[in-house]
């Protein structure tokens, strides 16, 4: 008989090989984040890229999954349209586009009333916590972090959709933000989808809207937001080519920021093999030669600014390669996780979107 219960080991003669393992999967997941630059290197260059641009963003498509790898530009999906609110200068809908069968898309739409008979159109991305309704300053509402760029666009007669994205927190209990959003993307990337496929097909579905039932100048769409709406645009910029001017505040940054930390490195931003084939940088090399504005603040601790600077390295000789050098402006303001104050970005994003 073996007379175990006698034996006298406890846990704590165990922590120095616990410790020694941890130190060993972070040496290995060091290593193999490391070995994912070179292999990014040799999946995409920018010649590589001039060769075969569609084909990349048809693999780009393929590594967020489903339902953007089923998106087919050309049908114009079912709509609602809901007057909101009026007054003497502008009408707000609540437009709910049918992007799949039975499933709602919804946002507002702010149509300035004086304005060109087709005019162009700026897709406001939410950032975390966000509702479509904030993206414009109302009532008591300042929209301080974004600068009131939204209020801005609709003084120059620039038709503003803020799309509700699955990103809110008001204190409801049917929806906690963001436990409940990644649990989402863990069930849809284990079906071939994740949540970023979904949404970036919704914002394509509502432009497949917008061009051909709303008043709006299909070679004008520009598309901008702040954290995760930087995000967001990002990415649907990247596969949506209709979107002609971009400007991508505090979220362009090298995923890996950091060994131990998620805070810029959250599980809704990285797919299977996205570290050998695109992070930031080769997604922001798909809307080359498109108008693309990207910033950071200095003061960012959710998205180190160094770490930002080694995507935009990565990221400009795609930019040179196309001789649109010009149309690729990087901002490094003196802020925090906000919309740099002033009027660079804002200035070269609505310049490029009219010319």
């Amino acid at each position: 008989m073996i007379r175990y219960e006698s034996i006298k080991t406890h846990k704590s003669l165990g922590e120095a090989a616990r410790r020694a393992y941890f130190e060993d999967i972070l040496r290995v997941v060091k290593e193999a984040e490391d070995h994912a630059k070179t292999k990014r290197d040799q999946f995409i260059t920018p010649a590589l890229l001039a060769a075969d641009r569609e084909g990349y963003r048809e693999k780009f498509a393929g590594m967020l999954g489903w339902p953007l790898t089923t998106y087919v530009c050309g049908s114009v999906p079912n709509a609602v349209k809901e007057l909101v609110e009026e007054n003497e200068d502008l009408r707000i809908y609540r437009i709910s586009v049918e992007a799949l069968p039975n499933f709602w898309f919804r946002g507002l739409i702010y149509e300035p009333k004086q304005r060109e008979e087709r005019v162009p159109l700026v897709v406001m991305n939410p950032g975390g916590g966000y509702c479509a309704e904030e993206q414009i300053a109302n009532g008591d509402y300042a929209a301080d972090q974004l600068k009131n760029i939204g209020g801005r666009l609709l003084e120059e007669g620039i038709a503003v959709y803020a799309p509700q994205l699955l990103l809110w927190s008001d204190g409801t209990d049917f929806y906690k933000q963001p436990e409940m959003r990644q649990l989402f993307d863990a069930k849809l990337k284990a079906v071939g989808g994740s949540m970023a496929a979904l949404e970036i097909y919704c914002l394509r579905r509502a432009i497949d809207y917008f061009v051909n039932e709303a008043p709006i100048d299909p070679s004008r769409i520009g598309m901008m937001g702040l954290s995760y709406g930087g995000f967001y645009t990002l990415y649907a910029a990247a596969a949506e080519t209709r979107v002609k001017s971009v400007f991508s505040s505090c979220f362009f940054c090298d995923r890996f920021v950091s060994e131990t930390e998620s805070a810029g490195c959250r599980y809704d931003w990285l797919w299977q093999n996205s570290a050998n084939t695109f992070f930031d940088a080769e997604v922001a090399a798909l809307i080359a030669p498109r108008a693309l504005y990207i910033e950071n603040g200095e003061k960012d601790t959710l998205f180190p600014i160094d770490m930002s600077l080694c995507e935009l390295e990565r990221l400009t000789p795609y930019y040179e390669a196309q001789n649109a050098s010009e149309r690729l402006l990087y901002h490094r303001h003196e802020g925090g996780h906000e919309i740099g104050a002033g009027n660079i970005g804002y200035r070269f994003f609505v310049d490029s979107l009219l010319k």
